[in-house]
């Protein structure tokens, strides 16, 4: 399975080319896969015929076609500080959870619809401090899923939570 995080900036954009459209949404190949595809296939008796939606397609000497690398997805990331009577603690949401989170508004539409991004800044503005008002912070009641983390450290993720903020 592939893991390549990619934040796509402009730099990012321009050097790489979209394995498809639909929808108006560029779709993008992992780099990373398709880097490893063309390194193997360089290096024995297969070759590269084609780099297509589903990845890099090699083909070896005896015809046999495989296709590796793998389609990038458009992902939220989020991380909220929060406070509660014990303290304070980072809370990360991201994949289907955050879709979940932004009353089921997709990644993809926010890069057509500016509706759908004015909504999403709105829903995310109400949840900041008011600027000099640091005594009346906004409320979020959540799923708190806590885990811990590959250094033995307590992680904390949000989950099964809907913001239901008036903010259009």
């Amino acid at each position: 399975m592939c893991h390549y995080l990619a934040v796509p900036d402009s730099k990012w954009l321009t050097e790489h080319v979209p394995s498809r459209v639909q929808d108006k949404v560029p779709y993008y190949s992992c780099p990373q896969c398709d880097q490893r595809s063309i390194s193997a296939a360089t290096s024995s008796e297969w070759s590269v015929t084609r780099v297509t939606s589903a990845g890099t397609e090699v083909t070896s000497t005896d015809g046999q076609v495989v296709v590796n690398g793998q389609e990038l997805e458009y992902v939220y990331m989020m991380e909220f500080l929060l406070e509660d009577g014990t303290g304070w603690l980072v809370a990360r949401i991201w994949k289907q959870h955050a879709v979940t989170f932004l009353n089921d508004i997709s990644p993809e539409t926010l890069i057509w619809q500016e509706d759908g991004v004015r909504f999403v800044e709105g829903q995310l503005k109400e949840l900041s401090p008011r600027p000099g008002r640091s005594e009346q912070k906004p409320w979020l009641e959540c799923c708190l899923l806590s885990y811990n983390g590959l250094n033995g450290e307590r992680l904390y993720h949000i989950f099964d939570t809907t913001l239901a903020l008036d903010c259009l």
